[in-house]
């Protein structure tokens, strides 16, 4: 409450003109350089523990209420002891020094969580990119396989069909003949048509192949 009614007082003085902005702040500093010197060096992590022990002789449930919460085995008798924080003595400059540390370092992880999103970004935007070139090329490239399949087996089936053929002999009986050249000239037709679906298949791949590059490039050159 003292504190604060102090703090009231400083902030009114400041205000009416009384006491200048760089007073108020070097009386801040002054009065809390403990506490200033102890947040820095608990940014920097340059403290150190050290073993404090219970100086009384109690019990282990008296040691934990007391916050010894650490056993020590010492000759066969345990000692309680809690882990207590050590703050090295730092000079004005060394703290000028630190301080200057802690804003570096704090720049560089704000610069790295930037570098992490703009890095989410671009793997977003990639997949969204490839989703969505994959999704046309894919099509196009099933289609052309399962036209391939079909006329293949369709063209197995058709060719053997036509090449049945039935002739009528002299004595006017018909009679059901298999025409090898008939076969050989609808399979060789059918199997050529599907050979060519089958490389259109592969070309539409290799080309979206090409393109999802040329996009992934364009896309890193974007988020730089």
């Amino acid at each position: 409450m003292g504190k604060a009614f102090l703090s009231r007082i400083i902030i009114i003085k400041t205000i009416r003109g009384e006491q200048s902005i760089e007073n108020v702040v070097e009386k801040y500093i002054t009065e809390n350089k403990e506490i200033l010197h102890h947040n820095l060096i608990d940014t920097l992590k340059l403290y150190k523990y050290e073993k404090e022990y219970c100086p009384y002789d109690c019990t282990e449930s008296q040691a934990r209420g007391y916050g010894y919460i650490y056993t020590e085995q010492r000759r066969g008798n345990p000692y309680y002891y809690k882990e207590k924080k050590m703050y090295p003595e730092l000079t004005d400059d060394e703290y000028a020094a630190l301080l200057e540390i802690a804003r570096t370092k704090e720049q560089l992880e704000i610069m790295q969580k930037q570098n992490n999103k703009v890095e989410a970004k671009k793997q977003r935007l990639e997949l969204s990119i490839a989703a969505k070139n994959n999704s046309g090329s894919n099509f196009a490239v099933t289609f052309m396989k399962v036209l391939t399949w079909i006329l293949w087996i369709g063209g197995i089936i058709v060719s053997i069909l036509s090449a049945r053929v039935e002739v009528t002999t002299v004595r006017y009986y018909t009679e059901t003949i298999f025409q090898w050249p008939i076969f050989l000239s609808n399979f060789i037709l059918y199997f050529v048509a599907g050979a060519i679906c089958m490389c259109m298949s592969v070309l539409f791949a290799n080309i979206q192949t090409i393109a999802n590059a040329i996009n992934s490039f364009n896309v890193t050159g974007e988020t730089k």
